[in-house]
């Protein structure tokens, strides 16, 4: 696999690396409220369908992003805030749009970095189908969890957390637990 140098610190190239983007499809908006989160619009996920990336912008961020990459594989992490928070069906369009633009010979790899609070079965079903690999943010034991990483009603969410790596597991998918 070809890629880009890297610059260190001082100007130095340090390895050869493949260019990366983490892309943030709804922005900073979360539908919990972390104690250390430095974003400071969360709000409880009911209306956050006007704030995801628009069409146009996402056509053509993948379509440009596909057409920049030189290696076969082309990677695409989404990230947050929540980024499924965005809807299942932002991210069937995206796969739509992957196999649009994607030439012969290159296949796209897809990570979503979530919450879990909106995993449920139909997430599991296209996840699974579409290969996603996807990374779960838990903050260690349940109490140390749940200190921190609240929702809108600042109760803790390690139990919603475990039950959607459970659901994730049992589709045979298996997160990254972050």
């Amino acid at each position: 696999m070809t890629g880009y140098p890297v610059i260190g610190l001082h100007g130095g190239i340090m390895a050869n690396h493949p260019f990366v983007t983490m892309t943030k499809p709804t922005g900073s908006f979360c539908n919990m409220r972390c104690r250390y989160c430095y974003y400071l619009n969360a709000d409880n996920g009911e209306s956050f369908a006007h704030i995801r990336m628009n069409p146009g912008l996402l056509e053509r961020y993948i379509s440009d992003y596909i057409q920049s990459t030189k290696e076969d594989v082309v990677s695409f992490t989404w990230h947050g805030g929540e980024p499924t928070l965005a809807g299942l069906d932002f991210y069937e369009e995206v796969v739509r749009l992957q196999k649009k633009y994607l030439p012969k010979g290159k296949t796209c790899w897809n990570n979503i970095q979530t919450n879990g609070l909106l995993i449920d079965e139909k997430w599991c079903e296209f996840l699974k189908r579409e290969k996603f690999d996807i990374g779960v943010s838990i903050d260690g034991t349940r109490f140390v969890h749940d200190l921190y990483r609240v929702d809108v009603n600042e109760d803790g969410t390690y139990t919603r957390v475990k039950k959607a790596v459970e659901l994730l597991e049992k589709y045979g998918i298996h997160p990254d637990l972050l």
